[in-house]
């Protein structure tokens, strides 16, 4: 969901299990996050990770019909888009899920001829953002699979628009405290940012974290504050949630040294 006013961006970076399907609506479903919920050495330096915002293109429709022959693993779904007040439609993507004996890795490898043949609009690409599940045996947090997007060129922030990053805590909807990461836009970033939403009405946006997308959302107001808060499903396990958005915030703390993109 997008925040109005000056509250700020709420980014819900949510471990979705497979039996779920994605419908979106106004308010999008959130994706899921890739973190497998382990605890980094303590001596560890953090990993850079990079951020994005980047606009969705819900026009194209390239799943509709599913084009034939169709990688093990490739299932449909269908959403609700929104391009008005009275303009609403249904577009098709997919979820490829890992077979028996293979990475995820492995299994984008073995689909990317398929998805490479898909048609695309100039400039636009696919986005992936990954299905997490605990494996039963490991008990720990596994990529199992991922959801498409369509993403534009359009890049609207990145991490270098950060100028602070930090964990702390607030109300979930049970009312118990939850792990949340904030991050603090420059300036300019934020005046640039609230632009952005003023001029992008019902535009859908989505966050990427190291290119995999944690978040989409539809800009349903203006946004000022300059503010992105970072949380995550209430039914991933504690531990796990504060592990990757501390992961998220480290990363992002160790960005290259430099002022903030101008674009």
């Amino acid at each position: 969901m997008v925040a109005s006013g000056s509250r700020a961006l709420s980014i819900f970076a949510v471990t979705v299990a497979l039996a779920v399907s994605f419908v979106a609506a106004c308010n999008d479903k959130p994706s899921s996050s890739s973190s497998t919920g382990a605890a980094p050495a303590p001596d560890a330096k953090p990993a850079r990770v990079t951020m994005s915002v980047v606009v969705l293109d819900e026009q194209p429709n390239p799943f509709s019909p599913l084009p034939e022959p169709t990688p093990k693993g490739i299932s449909p779904f269908q959403e609700v888009v929104v391009f008005g007040p009275e303009a609403v439609e249904v577009r098709t993507f997919v979820r490829l899920v890992v077979q028996p004996g293979e990475t995820l890795a492995q299994a984008m490898a073995r689909a990317k001829p398929w998805f490479d043949a898909r048609p695309l609009p100039p400039g636009d690409r696919f986005v992936f953002a990954e299905i997490v599940e605990e494996n039963e045996v490991t008990k720990k947090r596994e990529p199992v699979g991922v959801r498409t997007f369509v993403a534009t060129s359009k890049v609207v922030l990145t991490q270098d628009d950060v100028i602070e990053a930090s964990l702390g805590a607030e109300p979930g909807a049970d009312e118990k405290p939850q792990p949340v990461a904030t991050l603090q836009l420059s300036p300019d970033a934020s005046e640039r940012f609230h632009q952005f939403t003023k001029e992008n009405m019902l535009r859908r946006i989505a966050i990427l974290i190291d290119d995999k997308v944690v978040m989409s959302a539809r800009i349903q107001d203006e946004i000022t504050g300059g503010k992105i808060a970072i949380a995550m499903d209430p039914e991933t396990p504690y531990e796990a949630k504060r592990a990757e958005l501390q992961r998220i915030v480290d990363g992002l703390k160790t960005k290259k040294a430099g002022p903030p993109s101008q674009r």
